[in-house]
């Protein structure tokens, strides 16, 4: 029995942009993966040479964003219970990043296009769900600031 393999079909330009972005996600989780996490629990990203979260020292609340480069950094090394605690949506940021990083590769390997792929993902539940995440992990930050 002679088994046929379909030709993969021609990928986009835009496929290969996506591809491009999955990379430098790969590449970011690396870095983020090297860098010593914050043991505060935020103020991670100064050492890229950002600045320290206004909100934190003006008053002494995180804002939303406070700790996700913690978190992240976390993540990627491994401590996933200790990103959880830290910045929830840093957590989930991860593993968004490291579900789309396998996504492309697996776009790649089956000859689809990705760029296709995505434009029949459902974005809004997408963008819905990360607000919705966003909003109860800093609520989460805040209730642990205060308590």
């Amino acid at each position: 029995m002679i088994v046929r393999m379909r030709p993969p079909s021609p990928r986009s330009r835009a496929h290969w942009l996506w591809m491009a972005g999955a990379a430098l996600v790969c590449l970011g989780l690396v870095v983020l993966g090297l860098v010593t996490p914050s043991p505060s629990g935020t103020g991670t990203h100064v050492q890229f040479g950002l600045p320290p979260c206004a909100a934190m020292e003006l008053f002494g609340l995180p804002c939303p964003g406070c700790g996700v480069t913690t978190s992240v950094a976390l993540a990627a090394d491994g401590r996933l219970a200790a990103s959880l605690r830290n910045q929830p949506f840093g957590l989930a940021l991860t593993a968004l990043a490291a579900a789309f990083v396998v996504w492309a590769l697996w776009a790649q390997v089956s000859g689809r296009d990705l760029h296709r792929d995505m434009r029949r993902l459902n974005r809004r539940w997408v963008y819905l769900s990360l607000a919705a995440v966003f909003v109860g992990a800093w609520m989460f930050r805040l209730l642990k600031a205060v308590l």
